[in-house]
Formats: C-alpha cells, sequence, structure tokens
C-alpha cells in the first residue's frame, strides 16, 4: 500500500515532476527549499525559473503548468505538516487536561476537533483524513482484541486436549473450562 506522500506523485516515475517532487520530499533541505519557494515568488518569468531548476537540480520542467503543480504541492504538504502539528499539539493538551481519560477517549475528542475544523474551513478532504485515520486506529485495536480473543480460547483449548490427554476430564475440570470459555 502506498503512503499518502507516495499517492501525491501521481505521475509516472519517469516523469519529471514526479522526479522533483521526490526531490523535495526525500532529499532536499528547508534552506534548499526555501531558495527555490523565494525563486517562486521572485520578479523573474516560469521560463526563467525552469532552466534554472534544469540547470542546479537536472529536472526538465516544460510547462508552466508543471511549475504551478509544484508550488501547489509543495503549499499542501506545508498545511499538511501544520495540520498533523496541530493535531499533536491539541492531543498534548487533551491528555494535559484531562489525565484521567483513556486513550479512545481522547482520540475521539480529537477527532470530533478535527471534524468541526474541517467543517468551518469547508474543506472536505481535512475531515475525511481525520475520519479514515480515526478508522485505521480503531481497526488496530480491534485486532488487537480479536488477538488477545483467540490466545485466550487457544490456550482453553489446549487445557481441554491436555486434560483430555491424562485420564480424561472430571466434571469439576470441565466446569471449570466452561466457566472460562464463557468469559470469553
Amino acid at each position: 500500500m502506498k503512503s499518502p506522500q507516495e499517492r501525491r506523485l501521481r505521475g509516472g516515475t519517469k516523469s519529471e515532476l514526479t522526479k522533483f517532487k521526490r526531490l523535495w520530499r526525500d532529499a532536499l533541505g528547508e534552506s534548499e527549499k526555501d531558495f527555490w519557494r523565494s525563486r517562486w515568488l521572485s520578479a523573474d518569468t516560469q521560463a526563467q525559473v525552469r532552466a534554472e531548476i534544469w540547470e542546479r537540480l537536472g529536472i526538465n520542467l516544460s510547462y508552466d503548468d508543471q511549475l504551478k503543480e509544484m508550488r501547489d504541492y509543495d503549499w499542501t504538504q506545508r498545511q499538511m505538516d501544520l495540520e498533523a502539528e496541530r493535531a499533536r499539539e491539541e492531543e498534548r493538551r487533551t491528555l494535559e487536561e484531562h489525565p484521567d481519560w483513556t486513550a479512545e477517549h481522547v482520540r475521539d475528542d480529537l477527532l470530533e476537533r478535527l471534524v468541526r475544523r474541517a467543517r468551518a474551513q469547508g474543506d472536505a478532504k481535512l475531515g475525511l483524513a481525520a475520519v479514515k485515520v480515526d478508522l485505521q486506529a480503531r481497526l488496530v485495536t480491534l485486532d488487537a482484541r480479536r488477538i488477545a480473543l483467540l490466545e485466550k480460547k487457544a490456550a482453553a483449548y489446549d487445557q481441554v486436549k491436555q486434560a483430555a490427554g491424562t485420564g480424561g476430564l472430571t466434571p469439576e475440570t470441565f466446569a471449570k473450562i466452561e466457566r472460562e470459555l464463557k468469559l470469553l
């Protein structure tokens, strides 16, 4: 499964724009990114900026729209980073305010805040992303509970098998195992 960052790289792996996005995401430092951001805002034409990208980075953006898409990609990535930082801060603050809350309660509160913010901003993608992350976290929790239950059942089965192998089950042993299984 591709990461959200990988899915944002829509072009083929040989696309010049995709190469630029990968370089941007994986190799360029903040000072280099700031340099290119300043170049995008300079008085130079987009053709001049694209030529400089070709000279310095070896990436041949042939069209102005590619440069615009790269700026949009950078802006979106920065917004996602800011939103993630905001969510972490809200989670930390919620834990401080409510130390008795469970992790699930904190997650529910955070999800509610994110969805409210998404609605207020008119950002359906943000709301959907928050709900999707929450759903994935809940599925992981359910899987962990399911595994724990299966392990308990397997232990009970092993206990029955062992008791049966030692000459049979006594009514007391059988009643004990039955009580344990009912708890599951």
